[in-house]
């Protein structure tokens, strides 16, 4: 059965994750002091060792019914892990059910981001339903825009305040200004850059990765990021490139009528 971990049992949760993950102690112990008590730890225990465990970290979910966005309370299921010892002993499988339960029980929808597909066909096998489509869109410049945007570098914060602007209360998962500040300085630890970029009387915040990778645009709908992109891929001097508009999202304890379109483009890996 899984439980919260106890401060005893977080030293065995380290090592897990550094051998599961290949995370170093300095990135697991800044993900902890982003998210402080709002992340909630489950283990499952095997003879006093943890054998397993994963991370609630608390989302909204938008989504589309009956021709209205509707909200419902959810929790993105994140670093779910067996330790080594204790693989091909049904423990993730138990753990998922059990997790299941308890989000039901709280009136929440679980949501979670399978980094393979060979993950993702694990999770729906054990009931997890796709409920966002990924969407990522190859941008070829082919013609000249016209006036070029201008291009800054900004702050995590601004980053922020802009993104908000956009995408709070849009279809898909809303972040918590934890979650996003983590991504966020994330992508910078990986050589990615954090952008505003002026455009058509709008600014936009841009997660950009050299040579030519748009880990997110800030624009509401599909039309308006292809055309945007192009825009700054044009200003950077480049003619093709990739946006992440949203990856593959699977959850749990789902609203029976909803669409499967919207925006979770800025997720934990």
């Amino acid at each position: 059965m899984i439980c919260l971990v106890s401060e005893a049992d977080m030293p065995q949760v380290y090592r897990n994750w550094e051998k599961c993950f290949g995370d170093t102690r300095e990135e697991i112990e800044f993900f902890f002091e982003v998210f402080g008590n709002k992340v909630q730890v489950y283990v499952m225990k095997k003879e006093a060792q943890v054998a397993g465990q994963l991370c609630l970290l608390p989302v909204n979910f938008h989504y589309a019914a009956e021709g209205s966005v509707k909200t419902a309370r959810a929790a993105y299921i994140y670093a779910v892990a067996t330790a080594p010892v204790c693989r091909k002993q049904g423990i993730c499988t138990q753990m998922l059910q059990e997790i299941r339960e308890i989000l039901a029980d709280k009136g929440l929808c679980g949501v979670l981001v399978p980094a393979g597909k060979e993950l993702s066909a694990f999770y729906e096998k054990r009931g997890y339903q796709p409920c966002i489509e990924e969407q990522k869109i190859r941008i070829q410049v082919t013609e000249d825009i016209g006036d070029a945007g201008v291009i800054k570098e900004c702050d995590t914060d601004a980053y922020i305040e802009v993104r908000n602007r956009t995408f709070n209360g849009a279809c898909g998962v809303q972040e918590s200004p934890e979650m996003v500040h983590y991504a966020v300085e994330s992508f910078l630890k990986e050589g990615g850059q954090c952008l505003t970029f002026a455009y058509n009387k709008k600014d936009y915040g841009v997660l950009y990765k050299a040579p030519a990778q748009i880990r997110e645009l800030t624009a509401a709908d599909e039309a308006e990021a292809v055309a945007a992109s192009k825009a700054f891929l044009q200003t950077m001097g480049k003619t093709e490139g990739i946006l992440q508009r949203s990856f593959k999202t699977l959850g749990i304890n789902l609203p029976k009528e909803m669409d499967k379109k919207g925006c979770f483009n800025l997720v934990l890996e």
